[in-house]
């Protein structure tokens, strides 16, 4: 075997760890690749050394036990962690990593409802798969739950959106409006601040301050050349932020308020499955339609839009009245607030808070003083417009439309305006962030 190459048979790591003077098959020469005895001081080259310095990620660990690329064992090659961190890892080493996201996922459930946090299902997996994944935990979630976690948010957002809901939406079209320019006042404040003080360049700074959908936001940075690493952990710290403090605020002011509401709403909607079967089926064909338009988040607000869409055609041509009295079963909603959560809390990496501390400093502080400017605004056009303060101020915060959209429906806090502010924000940013960054910020690099 040539220097410096590798293999990662079980047969030939188990035959090194044996002993020093047993080599593999295809190897005979022990100064090509010397015996694990006399390289434990000193197993990598000045290049490979480098090249770890740069990474630094406990994710670069083969599944094997030995360090990726090299065919060393793990325990040799890392510093020794704290021991509440080497006892975790100890305990969940034995299992597959779907399996042990999905067992902390679930662990993290049922303590969020113990506590009685508001969205337990989607809080509580969020925070322990987050908290696991930093500390070096290796787990996986499939994609495939973060699809459907948004399918389903979607289909429970578009029972709200009757006509009657509708022709109120369109008597407030002015704090709709609002709403996007508010988005793009604390973009704006959002650039001036990463700029100054966290440590970026201003194209990369640009499209971390935009309260968009953290996923197409990336896919624009990584098209106009910015920082990609520092614009996903930009939104990522917004985004947990956001659902840190907003939820058990909202909670803690109404929740009380909040509770006849969601008795009323409950005996009001009733599960009608011939007609949430048919609705199920329409919003997954809807949903491979936008994607060939390459409609954002697709998957809620392809099955939003479709729901939605059914309710004004039936009411418009007075065919029977089904749909509005049609609701999801619980464990329907609580399984896509699952989803949802332990998808988010896997975008997590053991270097997250490493990765670029000023940054992350300046994106804290911002979002704080985003959220309080949101709370105020909220508040004063509350008293203005006569619509509910709740509503308002979960339809302004920076991000997170799935999590806000999911607690205003939790506590029946004015879902309809909600979503029309959250979803109305995230396509007026996503149109005007290309462009303000080719016409005025893009220079500036």
């Amino acid at each position: 075997m040539p220097t410096g190459e590798t293999t990662h048979e079980p047969t030939d790591s188990a035959l090194v760890r044996r002993g020093p003077h047993r080599w593999p098959a295809e190897n005979t020469d022990p100064v090509a690749d010397p015996p694990l005895r006399h390289t434990r001081q000193s197993h990598r080259s000045p290049a490979a050394g480098c090249h770890a310095g740069r990474t630094g990620s406990l994710d670069r660990q083969h599944p094997d036990g030995t360090d990726a690329g090299r065919g060393v064992p793990a325990a040799v090659t890392k510093k020794k962690s704290p021991r509440l961190q080497k006892d975790l890892i100890r305990t969940t080493a034995s299992y597959p990593p779907i399996f042990r996201g999905l067992l902390i996922a679930l662990t993290g459930a049922v303590i969020a409802n113990l506590l009685h946090t508001p969205l337990p299902w989607l809080m509580g997996p969020l925070f322990a798969t987050a908290v696991t994944r930093v500390v070096g935990i290796d787990t996986r979630c499939p994609p495939a739950l973060n699809k459907f976690g948004r399918w389903v948010i979607g289909l429970s957002l578009g029972v709200y959106f009757t006509p009657e809901v509708v022709d109120n939406l369109a008597g407030h079209w002015a704090l709709i409006l609002f709403g996007m320019f508010h988005a793009q006042i604390l973009a704006v404040a959002g650039w001036w601040i990463y700029r100054r003080y966290g440590g970026v360049d201003s194209g990369t700074a640009w499209f971390a301050s935009a309260v968009g959908t953290a996923s197409e936001i990336v896919n624009m940075a990584q098209r106009a050349g910015a920082r990609v690493d520092h614009v996903a952990t930009a939104h990522s710290m917004r985004v947990l932020i956001v659902v840190v403090i907003v939820p058990f605020g909202v909670q803690w002011l109404w929740g009380g308020d909040a509770e006849a509401a969601r008795a009323a709403a409950a005996a009001s909607r009733v599960v009608h499955w011939p007609t949430l079967l048919l609705l199920m089926a329409g919003s997954l064909l809807s949903v491979q339609v936008f994607r060939r338009v390459r409609l954002p988040n697709v998957w809620m607000l392809g099955a939003f839009l479709f729901v939605a869409g059914c309710n004004l055609v039936v009411a418009h041509f007075s065919l029977p009245d089904v749909l509005s009295h049609t609701d999801l079963p619980s464990w329907l909603v609580r399984a896509g607030q699952f989803g949802v959560g332990w998808s988010f809390g896997d975008k997590y990496r053991p270097d997250f808070l490493r990765s670029a501390p000023r940054l992350l400093a300046a994106v804290a502080l911002s979002t704080v003083c985003f959220i309080a400017l949101s709370v105020a605004i909220g508040s004063g056009l509350a008293h203005a417009s006569g619509e509910p303060a709740p509503a308002l101020i979960l339809g302004f915060m920076p991000g997170g439309i799935a999590e806000m959209t999911l607690l205003a429906r939790s506590l029946e806090l004015g879902v309809a305006m909600v979503t029309a502010l959250q979803i109305s924000r995230m396509i007026a940013v996503l149109f005007t962030t290309p462009l303000v960054h080719r016409r005025w910020i893009g220079g500036g690099r």
